[in-house]
């Protein structure tokens, strides 16, 4: 549902991004990628799956005033987002393969 809703909202927000040569999704995202995998460790993967909602909805509540600061909050939303659901992946797929061989 996330991946959706931002998706569409993020194809109505990014022509504005070009227009005005905002390029810094990247940058924020590999940013945003090692600081939440940071915070996983040390808050856990609750916390990281709520910031990464806060974020996804400030990027669109400052999107008409601020457009470049919500490039950067949409893209970090997305790598806390990401992360989340890696790490959520790799713990379901250890406990499958725990359970087929008798763990």
């Amino acid at each position: 549902m996330f991946y959706l809703f931002a998706g569409i909202m993020y194809h109505s927000m990014e022509p504005t991004f070009r227009s005005m040569g905002i390029n810094v999704h990247v940058a924020a995202y590999i940013l945003a990628i090692l600081v939440s995998g940071y915070l996983y460790d040390k808050v856990g993967r609750k916390t990281i799956s709520i910031v990464g909602i806060l974020l996804l909805a400030l990027s669109f509540s400052v999107f008409p005033r601020i457009p470049a600061l919500s490039a950067y909050l949409i893209q970090s939303s997305y790598a806390f987002m990401d992360v989340f659901s890696m790490l959520i992946w790799t713990s379901r797929s250890k406990t499958r393969q725990n359970r087929c061989r008798g763990r």
